[in-house]
């Protein structure tokens, strides 16, 4: 918590969202799966930006960060403190983007979300995918701590879809897996020129979120992030 709010400039989402296909991954399996009108809570929100992009829904978000206190949409709290102030069987779905690679006890989370999920809720989660084929390349270097990189600095805990799937699995039942931000991988580069040039080809219009999109779902476990959405299992 006090790393986070130390920090010169607090996590602004809105800043990332039209340019990633993580967000576009959310919201796909948000607008396939969910009835207009459903709850949401983006366990993590930061700014709770993603709310701007799902406006036919009811969304609320939790964050450690004081300073988005301001929203009365955000519920300030420390995510390894459970309970969460919310009711149980409460929400729809819950969005986890981007939060699970900075907690020691990313089980409370998962714990948290079931619980405040009504039955046959979704969870949505993504993560850094510790086994891309970029890191893999490069002997997991981003990974090794570094104070001067963000990513050693802020991430603590790794994943990859292994391990995700055994985090998720108790509770839920696996919906759907993608790969998620192919832009930020070099590996890919080259492979997202020639999609997009072929896909030009046959579709009159082509943007690079679409071409990522496709190489997310053509090369999951090859990504350089990891989308793992659940549906709460009667346990």
């Amino acid at each position: 918590m006090d790393y986070y709010e130390k920090t010169e400039n607090p996590y602004q989402s809105k800043q990332i969202i039209e340019g990633d296909s993580r967000f576009i991954n959310i919201f796909e399996v948000i607008n396939t799966n969910l009835e207009i009108g459903s709850t949401i809570l983006d366990i993590g929100c930061g700014d709770l930006a993603i709310k701007n992009y799902l406006q036919n829904y009811k969304v609320f978000g939790i964050d450690v960060d004081k300073r988005f206190t301001n929203n009365v949409d955000i519920i300030n709290h420390n995510l390894e403190t459970v309970p969460y102030p919310f009711k149980e069987n409460n929400f729809d779905c819950v969005i986890c983007s981007e939060v699970l690679e900075h907690l020691f006890y990313p089980e409370k989370v998962i714990q948290e979300s079931y619980r405040v999920l009504k039955q046959g809720g979704i969870l949505i989660i993504t993560v850094p995918n510790y086994d891309s084929v970029d890191n893999l390349l490069n002997k997991h270097r981003i990974s090794v701590y570094d104070k001067d990189n963000i990513f050693s600095v802020e991430h603590i805990r790794n994943y990859n879809l292994d391990s995700i799937f055994k985090l998720v699995k108790g509770g839920f039942d696996i919906l759907t897996v993608k790969g998620n931000s192919p832009h930020m991988s070099n590996f890919f580069k080259d492979s997202r020129i020639v999609l997009g040039n072929f896909l030009a080809g046959h579709i009159k219009e082509v943007d690079s979120l679409m071409v990522d999109q496709l190489l997310g779902k053509m090369f999951i476990k090859d990504c350089p992030g990891i989308l793992v959405a659940g549906v709460k299992r009667n346990t």
